[in-house]
């Protein structure tokens, strides 16, 4: 039951992501938390006013005192300490890809709270890196994407239909191995799953039931996987001999 989850507070600053979004930001929450708390601040929310609306969201509207300068910022940050210190919540999302949120990311991680944070792809990897999960928000498209989160990673990726047939993914995967060691000396698993996603950005581990990517490798064979000595990368090398393997 709803219920029973966690209970979470939503802040959304509508000057930095599409309210568009939202409903497939709420469903994903959904599954892990009880967002009871929702908020949307912005300095012009009328014409997203249906939307929140549906989605049950609290409009607070803000008052723009000096043309072009973004508004949300401070009174996000006012109203997540207020929520903060009271004890009402038992974890925050952040909707907002703004880098300006980063220090108070850090301050609520903390303070042993989880802080979610949903962005763009374009989101400064100093906010991605300070908040407990980051969760990338899809791009619009007129099929409509939903986002899931993997809990390895903590990111939020895209579901669809695969771009690669399970069955041919290994060669796929083969051929941008051997691209990539072309020009790197070496291949750790969290570079090269980041090098499949910049040539195949539709790719997600999880459209062929894998976690992550050093999963989704050992599953199919042929890569061998080993940690590097006083390290925690881990190095990926593509065994010759199977090459030939279907």
């Amino acid at each position: 039951m709803q219920n029973d989850l966690p209970k979470l507070a939503l802040l959304i600053d509508v000057e930095n992501v599409s309210p568009a979004m939202l409903p497939s930001i709420l469903e994903t929450l959904k599954q892990t938390w009880d967002p009871f708390l929702r908020r949307a601040y912005g300095s012009d929310l009328a014409p997203c006013r249906k939307i929140l609306t549906d989605c049950g969201i609290s409009p607070v509207q803000l008052l723009r005192n000096v043309k072009g300068k973004s508004i949300s910022d401070q009174a996000i940050c006012i109203g997540c300490m207020e929520i903060l210190h009271a004890g009402r919540a038992n974890g925050i999302c952040l909707v907002s890809g703004d880098s300006d949120f980063t220090q108070l990311v850090f301050h609520v991680r903390e303070q042993n709270v989880p802080i979610l944070v949903f962005g763009n792809e374009s989101t400064p990897s100093a906010l991605r890196n300070a908040c407990t999960e980051f969760h990338i928000i899809p791009r619009q498209s007129n099929n409509r994407t939903r986002p899931y989160i993997d809990s390895d990673a903590g990111v939020v990726h895209k579901l669809g239909k695969a771009e690669i047939d399970a069955d041919h993914l290994k060669d796929r995967l083969h051929e941008l191995y051997r691209e990539f060691i072309s020009i790197n000396e070496l291949c750790t698993v969290d570079i090269f799953g980041g090098f499949v996603r910049q040539k195949i950005p539709s790719f997600s581990c999880k459209q062929y039931s894998a976690r992550s990517i050093s999963s989704l490798l050992r599953r199919l064979g042929g890569f061998e996987l080993r940690g590097i000595t006083n390290n925690d990368q881990i190095v990926v090398n593509y065994e010759v001999s199977q090459t030939s393997v279907n």
